[in-house]
């Protein structure tokens, strides 16, 4: 996803585009698929438009951006919420030890999902979900 496409999504809610929303959507548009935070997402964009960025200003924009579906948030149990934008739906298996976030394809537990919501009358309108616990490299340096 471009930063003019991310532009335009907030042109097409009836959003202001300023100088900082520009700025923000640049800085998530340079690192797609990046976990991102709001301070990351702000520090990035206070880099690019080369001024201070109102951290209110990054969520509004991270706000309408995850409402037309264009960025996602997930809670990785490391504390704070990271956004991303992702080509492909996917969900996080997140190592509590080493913070390392590892990208898991959403076709893979669907099958086990799918199944769990149906037994409870549910329908899911969205799954994104995070595994949290320790990683086969952290596991070993136990030992």
């Amino acid at each position: 996803m471009t930063a003019d496409e991310l532009v335009e999504a907030l042109r097409a809610e009836g959003c202001r585009i300023t100088i900082a929303r520009r700025a923000v959507c640049a800085a998530l548009a340079e690192r797609p698929g990046a976990h991102l935070t709001a301070a990351d997402l702000r520090s990035g964009a206070e880099r690019l438009a080369k001024r201070s960025i109102d951290v209110s200003t990054v969520y509004r924009t991270i706000e309408v951006l995850e409402r037309v579906g264009l960025i996602d948030h997930v809670h990785t149990g490391q504390g704070v919420t990271v956004v991303h934008t992702s080509e492909r739906p996917h969900h996080h298996l997140s190592c509590r030890v080493c913070g390392a976030v590892v990208d898991v394809d959403a076709d893979a537990v669907r099958g086990a999902l799918e199944p769990v919501a149906s037994a409870h009358g549910f329908a899911a309108d969205s799954l994104h979900f995070a595994l949290v616990g320790t990683c086969a490299a952290c596991r070993e340096a136990a030992v």
